[in-house]
Protein backbone atom coordinates (compact mmCIF):
# COMPACT_ATOMS: atom_id res chain seq x y z
CA UNK A 1 0.00 0.00 0.00
CA UNK A 2 1.29 3.65 -0.93
CA UNK A 3 0.11 6.84 0.23
CA UNK A 4 0.79 10.28 -0.15
CA UNK A 5 -0.12 13.70 1.54
CA UNK A 6 -0.42 17.09 -0.44
CA UNK A 7 -1.12 20.21 1.05
CA UNK A 8 -4.65 20.75 1.51
CA UNK A 9 -5.69 17.60 0.29
CA UNK A 10 -6.80 14.21 2.27
CA UNK A 11 -4.10 11.30 1.99
CA UNK A 12 -4.38 9.34 -1.13
CA UNK A 13 -3.81 5.39 -0.87
CA UNK A 14 -3.23 2.93 -3.34
CA UNK A 15 -4.50 -0.75 -2.54
CA UNK A 16 -3.35 -3.69 -4.22
CA UNK A 17 -6.53 -6.15 -3.74
CA UNK A 18 -10.26 -5.73 -2.95
CA UNK A 19 -11.80 -7.52 -0.93
CA UNK A 20 -15.16 -8.64 -1.89
CA UNK A 21 -16.89 -8.83 2.11
CA UNK A 22 -15.76 -4.72 2.48
CA UNK A 23 -17.13 -3.82 -1.55
CA UNK A 24 -19.39 -0.57 -1.27
CA UNK A 25 -18.24 0.15 2.32
CA UNK A 26 -15.88 3.00 0.70
CA UNK A 27 -19.15 4.76 -0.58
CA UNK A 28 -21.22 4.32 2.30
CA UNK A 29 -18.30 6.03 4.74
CA UNK A 30 -17.33 8.46 2.38
CA UNK A 31 -21.03 9.79 2.29
CA UNK A 32 -20.40 10.50 5.68
CA UNK A 33 -20.05 14.27 6.87
CA UNK A 34 -17.32 13.08 9.26
CA UNK A 35 -15.38 11.08 7.02
CA UNK A 36 -15.97 12.83 3.40
CA UNK A 37 -12.77 14.87 3.23
CA UNK A 38 -10.88 11.88 5.32
CA UNK A 39 -11.65 8.58 3.50
CA UNK A 40 -8.64 7.01 1.09
CA UNK A 41 -9.21 7.38 -2.64
CA UNK A 42 -9.00 4.74 -4.81
CA UNK A 43 -7.39 4.93 -8.06
CA UNK A 44 -7.03 2.21 -10.51
CA UNK A 45 -4.00 1.35 -11.73
CA UNK A 46 -3.50 2.09 -15.20
CA UNK A 47 -0.60 -1.10 -16.35
CA UNK A 48 -3.38 -4.32 -16.65
CA UNK A 49 -0.43 -6.50 -15.92
CA UNK A 50 0.66 -5.09 -12.93
CA UNK A 51 -2.83 -5.21 -11.43
CA UNK A 52 -3.11 -8.44 -12.40
CA UNK A 53 0.58 -9.40 -10.66
CA UNK A 54 -0.95 -6.91 -7.86
CA UNK A 55 -3.72 -8.99 -7.32
CA UNK A 56 -2.36 -12.33 -7.11
CA UNK A 57 0.90 -11.78 -5.27
CA UNK A 58 -1.04 -11.02 -1.84
CA UNK A 59 -2.99 -14.19 -2.65
CA UNK A 60 0.20 -16.54 -3.75
CA UNK A 61 1.52 -15.45 0.01
CA UNK A 62 -1.47 -16.97 1.85
CA UNK A 63 -1.11 -20.32 -0.35
CA UNK A 64 2.58 -20.36 0.36
CA UNK A 65 1.99 -19.34 3.93
CA UNK A 66 -0.97 -21.16 5.17
CA UNK A 67 -1.41 -24.09 2.66
CA UNK A 68 -5.04 -25.60 2.58
CA UNK A 69 -6.26 -22.60 4.62
CA UNK A 70 -9.23 -21.26 1.64
CA UNK A 71 -10.12 -18.13 2.09
CA UNK A 72 -14.10 -17.22 3.05
CA UNK A 73 -16.44 -18.77 0.94
CA UNK A 74 -17.87 -14.84 -0.17
CA UNK A 75 -14.35 -13.69 -1.31
CA UNK A 76 -13.80 -16.95 -3.26
CA UNK A 77 -17.26 -16.69 -5.28
CA UNK A 78 -15.81 -13.14 -6.01
CA UNK A 79 -12.14 -13.82 -6.82
CA UNK A 80 -11.88 -17.69 -7.50
CA UNK A 81 -10.44 -17.13 -10.09
CA UNK A 82 -7.24 -15.05 -8.92
CA UNK A 83 -7.02 -17.66 -6.33
CA UNK A 84 -6.79 -20.18 -9.13
CA UNK A 85 -3.98 -18.78 -10.51
CA UNK A 86 -2.38 -18.27 -7.06
CA UNK A 87 -2.88 -22.00 -5.75
CA UNK A 88 -0.94 -22.44 -9.82
CA UNK A 89 1.73 -20.11 -9.33
CA UNK A 90 2.67 -22.11 -5.85
CA UNK A 91 2.17 -25.57 -6.39
CA UNK A 92 3.60 -25.52 -9.61
CA UNK A 93 6.90 -24.26 -7.73
CA UNK A 94 7.26 -21.45 -10.22
CA UNK A 95 7.19 -18.36 -7.81
CA UNK A 96 9.83 -20.16 -5.51
CA UNK A 97 12.31 -20.94 -8.28
CA UNK A 98 12.06 -17.22 -10.05
CA UNK A 99 12.58 -16.05 -6.05
CA UNK A 100 15.41 -18.27 -5.65
CA UNK A 101 17.37 -17.70 -8.84
CA UNK A 102 17.12 -14.01 -7.68
CA UNK A 103 15.52 -12.88 -10.94
CA UNK A 104 14.55 -9.29 -11.34
CA UNK A 105 10.96 -7.99 -11.19
CA UNK A 106 10.54 -6.90 -14.60
CA UNK A 107 11.88 -10.85 -15.74
CA UNK A 108 8.94 -12.17 -13.13
CA UNK A 109 6.21 -10.10 -14.39
CA UNK A 110 7.39 -11.61 -17.95
CA UNK A 111 7.17 -15.15 -17.22
CA UNK A 112 4.15 -14.93 -15.12
CA UNK A 113 2.57 -12.46 -17.65
CA UNK A 114 0.60 -16.07 -19.60
CA UNK A 115 -0.77 -17.25 -16.53
CA UNK A 116 -1.82 -13.79 -15.65
CA UNK A 117 -3.58 -13.70 -18.60
CA UNK A 118 -6.90 -15.45 -17.51
CA UNK A 119 -7.37 -13.39 -14.35
CA UNK A 120 -8.90 -9.52 -14.13
CA UNK A 121 -7.12 -6.70 -13.40
CA UNK A 122 -8.08 -4.77 -10.02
Amino acid sequence: MSSSREAGTACSRCYATADPVFEGLDAVLGAHPYCEERIPQRHELGEPLLARLARVLPLANRVWSRPGDEPRPEWLRADGAAWATAVELVRSGVLSALADSGTRVVDVVAVIAPVLAGIEAI
